[in-house]
């Protein structure tokens, strides 16, 4: 497998697997918070099927800009995305988005530098994995919403 075909399989893997997670949840339950400081199963959805697309930049420029207002604004964008199905249609969509970058990208692109505003050296492919680490991430604190609403979660059944 090429570096290219090992995303794209990441990718789309992680993104049915969070789907299937994310619609365990009872609609009645998608906006529950466990706890203070806690975030609601829709909420996490709602920045995985948006985040990509608000700073798509990091891919076509290679750098990202960021600000108070920018974040305020984008968090406001992402709470008009409410239906599990609109939420599923973002996120295959932008993931969409980025499969089709990532085969249109010559593989020696993946190591190119990024400009981020966080400490630390980030490379294209950082990137473009942190899609996939960033669905597996919320699909955990879904998961784990799951098992506090009494509902199983991932758990194989006994």
């Amino acid at each position: 497998m090429t570096a290219t075909e090992v995303l794209v399989r990441l990718i789309e893997r992680q993104q049915d697997s969070f789907l299937e997670t994310l619609k365990k949840v009872p609609e009645d339950k998608l906006d529950w918070i466990p706890g203070e400081g806690t975030r609601s199963a829709r909420d996490q959805a709602q920045e995985v099927a948006t985040i990509l697309e608000e700073f798509w930049e990091i891919y076509e420029k290679r750098a990202m800009t960021w600000d108070m207002e920018r974040w305020t604004a984008y968090m406001t964008s992402r709470g008009q995305v409410r239906s599990i199905a609109d939420l599923e249609a973002r996120l295959r969509g932008i993931s969409a988005r980025l499969i089709e970058f990532i085969q249109g990208l010559p593989e020696s692109e993946l190591g190119a530098e990024t400009q981020m505003p966080f400490p630390g050296e980030f490379l294209l492919v950082d990137n473009i994995h942190y899609h996939v680490w960033n669905m597996a991430y919320h699909q955990g604190q879904i998961t784990t919403i799951l098992q506090l609403l009494g509902l199983g979660g991932d758990q194989p059944e006994a």
